[in-house]
C-alpha cells in the first residue's frame, strides 16, 4: 500500500468533528490509524498528536484530492477507464472483455468495444 492515496472530495477530519474545542469541518490531509486503534480522517495537527507519525501499509495515507475528469462518473460510482482510449465513463458504458478462462482481457467504453469486433 501507498503513502499516497488520491480522493476526489475533501474529507473533513473526524476528530475535529467530535472535539467541541476544534473547528468542524476542518479539512482532513491524513487517513490512518489512532495509537488508540481505530483509523480517522485527521487534520496534519492531529495526525501529528494522535497517530504513530508515520505512513504507509497498516499505519495511514496522506490524502491527495484531485479534481474528478469532466467526462468522470460520480466518485462514489468510482472510477472505470477504458484500456484503448484513456476515458473514464460510469459502470453502464463499460465493457469487460474476458478470456476463455473467464479472466479478464480488457475494460473498453462504449465507443471503443464497437470498434472492438
Amino acid at each position: 500500500m501507498s503513502t499516497e492515496v488520491v480522493i476526489y472530495e475533501e474529507r473533513e477530519c473526524d476528530i475535529c468533528n467530535m472535539d467541541k474545542n476544534c473547528v468542524s469541518g476542518t479539512k482532513a490531509e491524513y487517513d490512518a490509524a489512532t495509537v488508540g486503534g481505530p483509523w480517522a480522517n485527521m487534520c496534519h495537527e492531529h495526525w501529528s498528536k494522535h497517530s504513530y507519525g508515520r505512513l504507509g501499509t497498516g499505519v495511514g495515507q496522506k490524502l491527495i484530492v484531485q479534481q474528478l475528469p469532466e467526462n468522470g462518473p460520480d466518485a462514489d460510482e468510482g472510477l472505470t477507464k477504458c484500456d484503448i482510449c484513456g476515458e473514464y465513463d460510469g459502470e453502464d458504458d463499460i465493457v469487460v472483455v474476458t478470456d476463455e478462462e473467464g479472466w479478464e482481457d480488457v475494460t473498453l467504453c462504449d465507443g471503443c468495444a464497437e470498434d472492438w469486433d
